[in-house]
């Protein structure tokens, strides 16, 4: 099974952050039939949308 999901974002491209959030959706169900799943987000959006990734995934840390 899966134990790492990687997300490169830049907040430079058009809706990046809409897609992300369209991505940390889709994670959600993943996350649940597998606890252990390690979703990491990287690049310019989580330094911008930090709160915002907080309040759509709380399943997830930071």
């Amino acid at each position: 099974m899966q134990n790492l999901i990687i997300v490169n974002t830049c907040s430079i491209r058009e809706n990046a952050v809409n897609r992300l959030m369209g991505h940390l959706g889709n994670y959600k169900t993943l996350k649940k039939y597998n606890p252990d799943l390690i979703i990491a987000v990287g690049g310019c959006v989580p330094q911008h949308e930090k709160e915002n990734i907080r309040k759509k995934a709380p399943w997830g840390k930071i």
